[in-house]
């Protein structure tokens, strides 16, 4: 229970509301649902994304050249110790 007050677990809604539950004809019918979403998941096309702040043109930069270069080593290396790549994260 302990656990459950940290994580933020509402006791008054439990007490008050009960466990939520679907019947298995609504679970059929949100998995199908579900399942439709992730099998369109990548059918449309990309969003542009506009990158305005030179900073964040250079970070892209060069983290595309780091994985390109990663792509390529991980291409000729030997598969049993394959490549590491490791890109610094910026919050700028």
């Amino acid at each position: 229970m302990q656990f459950m007050a940290e994580h933020g677990f509402d006791f008054n809604k439990f007490i008050r509301d009960g466990i939520p539950y679907l019947s298995r004809k609504s679970e059929l019918s949100v998995r199908r649902s579900h399942e439709k979403s992730i099998a369109n998941l990548g059918k449309s096309p990309p969003e542009k994304i506009t990158v305005g702040r030179h900073f964040d043109k250079l970070f892209l930069t060069e983290t595309v050249e780091r994985i390109d270069t990663w792509l390529a080593d991980s291409a000729s290396a030997d598969a049993s110790s394959p490549a590491e790549l490791f890109i610094s994260a910026r919050n700028s």
